[in-house]
């Protein structure tokens, strides 16, 4: 029997304490019975293991989504060499990989770009630094953006 490559997801953000490990919680329970896929998340100006935003945990934990032991971690070459898929939280995030690893590009997209199959292209803003409604809001984008993906990620990894 031939054993099914694992199908790799980035979610990139800024400092990846955030959106993105928001993002990477989340679509790993949409995903939870899928075997062939690795899903994680990176930051453009991230730096080593931090914690998730005390915020992010809290909003996270109202949906019973744990992400109380994420750790950030800068985007990589190494990184990015395994990764199927990027889904930006920004046009800025994703013009900035873009940047720094051109080879990426045709597999890196807005994630409501991706969602929609280009037919919205809506930023997740960032909450950093606001109330608890404003991390519920882009919590609320991103699940959004996420169930709207999910058939075509799974389309893609099977």
């Amino acid at each position: 029997m031939t054993e099914k490559k694992l199908f790799n997801i980035l979610f990139v953000c800024t400092g990846n304490t955030c959106r993105s490990p928001m993002a990477e919680g989340f679509l790993k329970y949409l995903l939870q019975n899928q075997t062939n896929i690795n899903i994680s998340s990176a930051g453009t100006s991230a730096i080593l293991n931090e914690p998730a935003n005390q915020s992010a945990i809290t909003v996270m934990n109202e949906i019973n989504i744990d992400i109380s032991n994420y750790q950030s971690k800068p985007i990589t070459l190494e990184l990015l060499e395994y990764t199927n898929l990027i889904l930006a939280m920004t046009n800025h995030h994703r013009e900035t990989i873009i940047y720094h690893f051109p080879s990426i590009m045709e597999y890196s997209f807005l994630l409501s770009d991706y969602a929609s199959n280009g037919k919205i292209k809506r930023e997740i803003s960032d909450p950093y630094g606001g109330t608890l409604e404003i991390y519920r809001n882009a919590r609320e984008e991103i699940i959004y953006y996420l169930e709207m993906a999910k058939d075509k990620i799974i389309e893609t990894i099977v």
